[in-house]
């Protein structure tokens, strides 16, 4: 019943019979009151969510809060026309996407680059962050070039950064020159207590260092260079211990791919990890909640 309702309901004054509304009126305002905190307790506030898009085997996260801001990050892949990364403008528009707050470019591969050079002349873009050394690659000063045309500010990264998403919801992004020809770039998508831990090695020589490290542990995980086995050892996934893990690539192509993936996918069950794998599951969108983490897939 709703509230008018349950007014209307209350006996009508008349001259012969006198009725004390005060009480009822009060009693029928106090339940709707309970009834707004254990809706609003329910749902929760807005979350974020963390779309990987797929685009192949190349890499690109939609991040998106309810409240609109978004960020994008990578361009999923070489621009070419029937690629799969073809799809991710109109992809961004059918999910009502008409503008996106920042553009994340973590090197200057076209595999990263991908698309975003002609995504500038489609979608407004608040701003487009990326390392200094992937300015000096062919795609990155295509990237460059575009943005000037359309006057979008580009920043180089240096060290550690943060995006703020709003609602206690952020993006952090750091550096670390490990001696590869680009820098790492780690990405931390952080709201709720929750994160998404997202590393673009950019090379074999800082995959290595990576695996030396110590990761701080995420409730979700894009597992390295493309599902290699060698990239993802036990220890180091043991390490991230992610509720949910996600592999960015088409289904395996040869039987090593597939030995790896099969290793792999028994390292993640014996720590009760979902694995999730665009080529199999199409766009993985993840859900970070104050309560629990969702998945949704588009096949």
């Amino acid at each position: 019943m709703s509230n008018r309702a349950a007014i209307d309901a209350i006996p009508s004054l008349s001259g012969e019979r006198e009725v004390n509304v005060g009480p009822a009126l009060l009693i029928v305002l106090l339940i709707a009151a309970i009834g707004s905190v254990l809706m609003a307790a329910r749902c929760g506030p807005p979350d974020l969510a963390a779309t990987f898009i797929n685009t192949g085997d190349a890499d690109c996260v939609l991040v998106r809060m309810r409240s609109g801001r978004t960020v994008l990050i990578d361009g999923g892949g070489a621009e070419r026309l029937g690629g799969k990364s073809a799809r991710l403008v109109p992809l961004l528009f059918a999910r009502g996407v008409r503008r996106l707050d920042a553009v994340v470019i973590t090197g200057g591969g076209r595999d990263l680059v991908g698309v975003i050079p002609s995504l500038l002349q489609e979608v407004p873009v608040g701003a487009i962050y990326l390392p200094v050394e992937a300015t000096e690659s062919g795609y990155g000063r295509k990237v460059c070039l575009r943005a000037a045309q359309v006057r979008v500010p580009v920043y180089p990264l240096a060290g550690e950064q943060r995006l703020d998403l709003g609602a206690g919801a952020t993006v952090d992004l750091r550096l670390l020159h490990l001696g590869g020809a680009e820098p790492a770039v780690v990405i931390r998508i952080a709201y709720a207590d929750r994160s998404v831990l997202l590393v673009s090695p950019n090379g074999d020589a800082n995959t290595t260092a990576l695996l030396g490290s110590s990761p701080a542990p995420a409730d979700v995980f894009r597992l390295l260079a493309n599902g290699r086995r060698a990239a993802n050892p036990g220890p180091f996934l043991r390490a991230v211990g992610p509720q949910v893990a996600v592999l960015c690539r088409a289904e395996p192509a040869s039987r090593q791919e597939e030995e790896d993936l099969g290793a792999i996918g028994a390292d993640l069950k014996a720590l009760g990890t979902r694995l999730f794998r665009t080529g199999r599951d199409g766009d993985i969108t993840v859900h970070l909640g104050r309560r629990q983490v969702r998945v949704a897939t588009s096949e």
